[in-house]
C-alpha cells in the first residue's frame, strides 16, 4: 500500500496491524520505502517459550539460584501464551557453552515435554500445572552433574513447525561448608562426648554417669545452633535424644524429653555439660548430630565413648602428729586413699585433690631443693612425699597490726592474729572478774595499742588502771606454757617500785597461777616502754594482765601494745583432701589433722645422724649460730655429706635446735633468747656410755654454776673436755629454756632464766638449772640432777637418781612410776630453807582416811598397811624413807637430813586438804 505523507512533516509513525493467534510464529519482516529511501521492520511474536531451572527445595523459584542440599532440581516450562500443544526437549548439562551452543556432557539428563490439550508430561516425573499456565517438572536428581553452573537447554516444537531454543542457568553447590582458608579443603563438623568428670577428653564415663558434648559447625558455617539437629546419644536400642531449644532470654537449652534441661554453652564451638547417660547401658556410646549450612546442605558427626561401671574410690580421715623440734611431719596418703581398680593395676596411681587448706601452717613438697607450696585445687600423686610446715607468728600482734584499725574502735571484743582481746575489773574480795570494761585501739604518739575504757570515754592516751584488766584468749583448741608481753606509758609509779604488772595464767576460765612483773623484769625498749616474758609450767589458753600498786594514790597504769605468744603446748591443725581414680571419679572429702607438740616461734636449724656442733658467737652487729655438721650413714646405710653453714640471728632471738643422732655439742651462752633443744639420741656414741658415777667424777656437775663458763658466757675447755666425747652436751643462755633428750647421755647447763630439762629414758644423764626456777626431769637411768641457785623442782624419775638443790627454797618430786625398787639420794634437803618434799602424785589416788592412817603411822600410831591404801611408809634413824605398796617399793636417802618425818607429814596434809 501508499501512504501519501503531507509537505514539511519531518517524522510520524506507522502502526501495522497484526492478528492474535495461538501460533507460535518465527520474527516477520517487511520493507517501507520513503522518498526512494528503504528500511527494513519487525512483526515480533509475543507468544516465545521460557524454561527455569532452581533448586526443588526452594518455596520461591524465582529467587533461587543455588541447587543445594538434596541435590534435586524443578525445571519450570512456558511453552507460550495460548499454546495448548507441542513438544519441548529440555537437557541439563553440567558442560561450558561453545561457540553459542552447549555440548553434550557424560551425565547429562534429558527430559522430553509433550503437550497436548493444555496438559504437559514427561515420563517418569510428576508435572506439576501452575496457574499462570506454566509447568514445573519436579524432582530432578542432578546429583550425578558436578558443582558449578548447570545449563537447561531447551528446544520447543510446535505444530507449526516452528522451532525455538531457549535456556537458563543455576548454580549447583552440594557440598558443606565453604573454603575460607582457600586452602582447597574444607573442614567438615566435629563432636565428641567425654567424661563430665574431667576436662581432658577422658574416653571412659565412669561412676559420675554423666557426660560432655561438645561440637563445632566446621569451617565457613554461620547457621549457629538453629543449624544443629537430630543430636543424639545412642547404645544399641536405647537413645537419648538432645532438642535444642532458644529460650526468650535470648540463651539456648537442651533437653531430653525427661525433664532434664542442660545449658549450651559457647559460640563456636558449643558445648552441653552434665548430660544423665544413666538411663543407657554399659558399654559404647554413640553421640551424633546432623549439621546444616547457610546453603542447605547437610553433614554429620559422631563420636564414640565407653561407659564403663567403676567403684569410686574412697579417702579416709586420718590423723599425723609432729614434733616442732624435729623436721616437718609428712603426710603419706597412699594408705588412706584407695581406689579398687587402680590398687589392683600397678600401672595405674589415684590421684590427691587439695579441697581446704590448714589454718596455722602451709602444705609442700619439694622438687629438688625448691619448696613446692600447694593450694586449694592442686592435684598430686597419692605417692608425693607432702609436708607440713607450722607458721608460728600467727599467734600475737604489735602496733603496726593496731594501726590498720581505726583509731579510736572501741568494741566489747577485738581479734587479731589468733588472739582475741576482752576487759573488764577485777572484784578482789571474790577474786571474780566483772565485764563492764571495753577495748579501745588508742593511735597516741608512742602507744599505740590496746587500752581499757568504760563505755563513753573518749580521746587518746587512754591506758589500763588499777582494778582494770586486759585479756588475751588463745584460739579456740590452742594453749601456750610462754608469751612476750609489750607495754607503754609505764607510769613513774613502776619506775619507783610502788607498782608492778600481774598476769594471771587461765586455762578453761580457771585460774592456775599468778606472775608478778616488776620493773626490774621489764626490758626497755624506750621512754616508759618495754617488753616482759611470762611462763608457766604447766599450759595456758588464756592471760588477765592488770596494774597493781602499794601507793597510797592507788595509781598505776599502763597499754598493751604487743603480745607474742612463744611457746605452745601443741597447735592443732587440720586440712581437707579428695581422692581422683584414674578413671577421674572422685572420693568423698576427707580431713587430715594434724598435731604439733614443742611449738615456739624462733629460727630452727636441724641437725643430721653424726657428731654435729651448733655454736651461738658474737658477730658484727649480732649474733652468728655456727653449725657444722658431719657426714654420716643413713638408716638405709647410704652416706649423707656433711655440710657447715651461719645463721645470722640477734641476741634476744628465739632458736630451735634438732641436733639429731649422735653425741652432739651445742653452746648457745652468749644469748638472751628462749631456746628449745632436742638433742635426739647419743647413741651411737664410739666411745660408749656412761653412768651417774662418771656423772659425779665430771667437773660439769660438780663445779660451781659461776666456774663452769667464761666470759662470754660459753663452756670453759677444761669443763667441756671430759663430757663432750661422751654425751650430748647443751650449754644454754638466760633466757627460759627447754632440753630434751631422746636417749644416751645428756649433759645440759640450762644457765639464767626458768629452764626446764629432760634427760633421756634409758641413760644417765648430768642436768644443772642454773640460777633463777627451774624444772629438771631425769626420766629413765641413773641420774645427777642440780638445781643451782634458785626455787628448782627435781624429778628423778626411774633409776639411782643423785639429787642436788643448792641454794633455794627447792621442791623435791615422786610419783607412781617411781616405786621401781630403786634408791634416790638426797644431798641437801633442808626445810629451814623451804624445800619441799612433793608426793602428790605418788598418793593422789588415796582417800583422806587412807592419808590419815599413813599420818598415823609416821606419828608412831599403829595402822595396818590396808587402812593405809595399802602402802608402808617408814622413816629410820639414818634418814632413810622406805615407801612400799606390795611388790613394789622406793628408797630415798636424804644423807642424815634431821626434818624428813615432819616434812612428808607436811607434805600429806597439804595432800589431804587440796
Amino acid at each position: 500500500g501508499t501512504i501519501t505523507v503531507p509537505a514539511g512533516v519531518k517524522d510520524f509513525t506507522i502502526t501495522v496491524p497484526t492478528v492474535d493467534d495461538t501460533e507460535v510464529e518465527l520474527t516477520e519482516d517487511y520493507t517501507i520505502s520513503v522518498g526512494g529511501k528503504e528500511s527494513t521492520g519487525s512483526i515480533l511474536d509475543n507468544d516465545q517459550p521460557t524454561v527455569l531451572i532452581t533448586d526443588s527445595t526452594t518455596e520461591n523459584p524465582q529467587n533461587d539460584d543455588k541447587v543445594t542440599g538434596e541435590e534435586t532440581a524443578n525445571i519450570t516450562v512456558d511453552f507460550g501464551e495460548n499454546v495448548t500443544s507441542g513438544t519441548a526437549t529440555v537437557r541439563i548439562t553440567d558442560t561450558e557453552a561453545q561457540n553459542g551452543e552447549f555440548p553434550a556432557g557424560d551425565n547429562d539428563i534429558i527430559l522430553e515435554v509433550t503437550l497436548s490439550e493444555g496438559k504437559a508430561t514427561v515420563p517418569g516425573y510428576t508435572v506439576i500445572t501452575n496457574d499462570d499456565g506454566t509447568f514445573t517438572i519436579t524432582g530432578v536428581d542432578v546429583s550425578a552433574l558436578k558443582d558449578g553452573i548447570l545449563t537447561a537447554d531447551s528446544t520447543f516444537k510446535y505444530q507449526n513447525g516452528h522451532e525455538v531454543n531457549v535456556n537458563d542457568i543455576v548454580a549447583k553447590d552440594s557440598e558443606y561448608g565453604t573454603d575460607g582458608n582457600k586452602d582447597g579443603e574444607i573442614d567438615g563438623p566435629t563432636l565428641t562426648i567425654t567424661d563430665s568428670t574431667v576436662d581432658d577428653g577422658d574416653d571412659n564415663i565412669t561412676d559420675s554417669e554423666r557426660a560432655t558434648i561438645t561440637f563445632n559447625h566446621g569451617e565457613g558455617v554461620n547457621t549457629g545452633l538453629s543449624g544443629v539437629s537430630d543430636l543424639k546419644v545412642v547404645n544399641g536400642s536405647s537413645i537419648i535424644t538432645l532438642t535444642l531449644a532458644l529460650g526468650s532470654d535470648g540463651t539456648w537449652t537442651a533437653s531430653d524429653g525427661t525433664g532434664n534441661v542442660y545449658s549450651v554453652t559457647g559460640d563456636g564451638p558449643y558445648q552441653i555439660e552434665g548430660v544423665d547417660v544413666s538411663s543407657l547401658d554399659d558399654g559404647q556410646l554413640t553421640a551424633s548430630a546432623t549439621f546444616t549450612d547457610q546453603d542447605n546442605n547437610t553433614a554429620s558427626a559422631n563420636d564414640d565413648v565407653q561407659k564403663a561401671s567403676n567403684n569410686p574410690p574412697t579417702a579416709d580421715d586420718f590423723s599425723v602428729s609432729g614434733d616442732y623440734l624435729s623436721d616437718d611431719p609428712s603426710i603419706d596418703f597412699a594408705p588412706h586413699a584407695k581406689d579398687v581398680e587402680d590398687d589392683q593395676d600397678d600401672t595405674k596411681v589415684t590421684d590427691i585433690e587439695i579441697t581446704s587448706l590448714p589454718e596455722h601452717g602451709y602444705l609442700y613438697y619439694l622438687d629438688g631443693d625448691t619448696e613446692v607450696k600447694l593450694s586449694v585445687g592442686d592435684v598430686i600423686p597419692e605417692t608425693t612425699d607432702v609436708k607440713y610446715s607450722l607458721t608460728t607468728e600467727l599467734f600475737g600482734f604489735d602496733s603496726s597490726d593496731v594501726s590498720n584499725i581505726a583509731d579510736g574502735t572501741i568494741s566489747d571484743s577485738i581479734t587479731m592474729n589468733g588472739l582475741t582481746f576482752y576487759a573488764g575489773t577485777l572484784d578482789k574480795s571474790a577474786n571474780e572478774p566483772i565485764y563492764n570494761r571495753f577495748i579501745k585501739v588508742d593511735h597516741a604518739n608512742d602507744q599505740v595499742g590496746l587500752a581499757v575504757v568504760e563505755q563513753g570515754e573518749s580521746g587518746n592516751g587512754d591506758e589500763i588502771s588499777t582494778s582494770e584488766f586486759i585479756a588475751i584468749k588463745l584460739n579456740e583448741g590452742v594453749e601456750a606454757d610462754q608469751a612476750d608481753l609489750s607495754f607503754a606509758s609505764l607510769n613513774n609509779k613502776f619506775n619507783s617500785g610502788e607498782a608492778w604488772i600481774t598476769v594471771g595464767f587461765y586455762k578453761d576460765g580457771v585460774l592456775i597461777s599468778t606472775q608478778k612483773i616488776t620493773i626490774d623484769d621489764i626490758t626497755k625498749t624506750g621512754n616508759h616502754s618495754g617488753t616482759a616474758t611470762v611462763s608457766l609450767d604447766g599450759f595456758f589458753d588464756e592471760l588477765r594482765v592488770f596494774p597493781e600498786t602499794n601507793s597510797n594514790s592507788d595509781k598505776a597504769s599502763f597499754t598493751m601494745v604487743g603480745a607474742d605468744v612463744t611457746s605452745f603446748n601443741g597447735i592443732d591443725d587440720s586440712f581437707t583432701y579428695k581422692a581422683i581414680d584414674s578413671d577421674g571419679t572422685y572420693s568423698e572429702e576427707a580431713k587430715v589433722d594434724i598435731s604439733m607438740e614443742n611449738v615456739i616461734d624462733a629460727h630452727r636449724v636441724l641437725g643430721g645422724g653424726g657428731v654435729d656442733t651448733f655454736t651461738l658467737l658474737e658477730g658484727a652487729g649480732s649474733m652468728v649460730l655456727d653449725y657444722q655438721l658431719a657426714a654420716y650413714f643413713d638408716e638405709h646405710g647410704l652416706p649423707v655429706s656433711g655440710k657447715t653453714g651461719q645463721q645470722q640471728v640477734s641476741i634476744s632471738d628465739d632458736l630451735i635446735i634438732s641436733s639429731g643422732h649422735s653425741n652432739d655439742r651445742i653452746d648457745l651462752g652468749a644469748g638472751e633468747g628462749n631456746y628449745r633443744v632436742d638433742t635426739g639420741t647419743s647413741i651411737p656414741n664410739l666411745n660408749g656410755l656412761v653412768d651417774r658415777e662418771t656423772f659425779e667424777s665430771f667437773e660439769f656437775m660438780t663445779a660451781s654454776e659461776d666456774n663452769i663458763r667464761d666470759s662470754d658466757g660459753a663452756l670453759k675447755s677444761s669443763i667441756e673436755s671430759p663430757v663432750q666425747p661422751l654425751t650430748d652436751t647443751v650449754n644454754l643462755g638466760s633466757g627460759h629454756d627447754r632440753v630434751v633428750s631422746q636417749g644416751g647421755n645428756l649433759a645440759a647447763f640450762g644457765g639464767a632464766g626458768n629452764d626446764i630439762l629432760r634427760g633421756s629414758d634409758d641413760g644417765s644423764d648430768g642436768l644443772r638449772g642454773g640460777a633463777d626456777d627451774d624444772v629438771l626431769y631425769g626420766r629413765g637411768g641413773d641420774d645427777y640432777l642440780r638445781g643451782d641457785s634458785g626455787n628448782d623442782i627435781l624429778i628423778g624419775g626411774l633409776g639411782n637418781d643423785l639429787l642436788s638443790g643448792d641454794d633455794g627454797a627447792d621442791t623435791f618430786k615422786w610419783g607412781v612410776s617411781d616405786l621401781d625398787g630403786s634408791t634416790d639420794t638426797v644431798a641437801d634437803f633442808d626445810s629451814s630453807e623451804g624445800d619441799i618434799l612433793d608426793f602428790s602424785e605418788l598418793f593422789e589416788d588415796l582417800e583422806s582416811v587412807e592419808l590419815d592412817a599413813i599420818l598415823d603411822s609416821l606419828e608412831g600410831n599403829s595402822s595396818t598397811t590396808d587402812e593405809r591404801g595399802g602402802f608402808d611408809v617408814s622413816v629410820s634413824d639414818d634418814s632413810e624413807l622406805t615407801i612400799t605398796k606390795g611388790s613394789d617399793s622406793l628408797t630415798i636417802d636424804f644423807s642424815g637430813a634431821s626434818d624428813v618425818t615432819s616434812s612428808l607429814i607436811d607434805s600429806l596434809n597439804t595432800l589431804k586438804h587440796d
